[in-house]
């Protein structure tokens, strides 16, 4: 069986309110470098064969004490990336507020996409390669895997057989660990957004 660990990156000074999508130079703050760090005590009974993050600094910044603890290389895998913001990227939530493509985009995520950018659909098909990789190189393993909060949503409402409509009603905070179990047939949701003592 394979063990996913779903790690939504740490804190910044931006998210939630501002669409930095895959802007550099977007790194963890104060809060979110302690998460990180506290992620390897929350981590400290499993066993991880590996530690992949997505491109991005806040991302591999969450994935190295983990790494480090273990002495692992954190490798960056591109599936794990950011939703292409397109040309929302930059902008804030509180000004796409009253813009109805994010009204839309944000209500019925199965039929719309972010202009210039992707679709919950596209996020969710790279996530589960991840998934399929996790299984095929680490059969009996455990992978810690760093991305962001809607690639995650995006993978876990498919695993939950929700519709992608309803990924919002997932929350996906800074530094949580989602569970993933798989052994090639039906995938287990362990748990889902746990940001203390997981059930491992």
């Amino acid at each position: 069986m394979t063990r996913l660990l779903l790690i939504r990156h740490g804190d910044t000074d931006v998210a939630g309110r501002v669409l930095t999508g895959r802007s550099p130079g977007v790194h963890l703050n104060e809060r979110g470098r302690r998460q990180a760090a506290e992620l390897d005590r929350r981590l400290v009974a499993v066993a991880i064969d590996a530690v992949w993050a997505s491109p991005l600094e806040r991302a591999r910044e969450t994935a190295t004490p983990v790494a480090d603890a273990r002495g692992l290389a954190v490798e960056t895998v591109a599936e794990l990336q950011e939703v292409a913001q397109g040309d929302w990227q930059g902008r804030s939530v509180q000004d796409l507020a009253p813009v109805n493509a994010w009204q839309h985009y944000n209500a019925f995520r199965s039929l719309y996409g972010i202009p210039g950018g992707e679709s919950l659909a596209e996020v969710q098909l790279r996530m589960l390669r991840v998934l399929q990789r996790a299984w095929a190189e680490f059969p009996d393993g455990c992978v810690a895997a760093v991305s962001h909060g809607d690639p995650i949503r995006g993978l876990l409402v498919h695993l939950l057989g929700m519709p992608l409509d309803l990924a919002a009603r997932l929350e996906v905070s800074p530094a949580s660990v989602s569970i993933v179990h798989w052994a090639g047939e039906a995938p287990l949701v362990v748990c889902s957004n746990c940001t203390g003592d997981c059930p491992l």
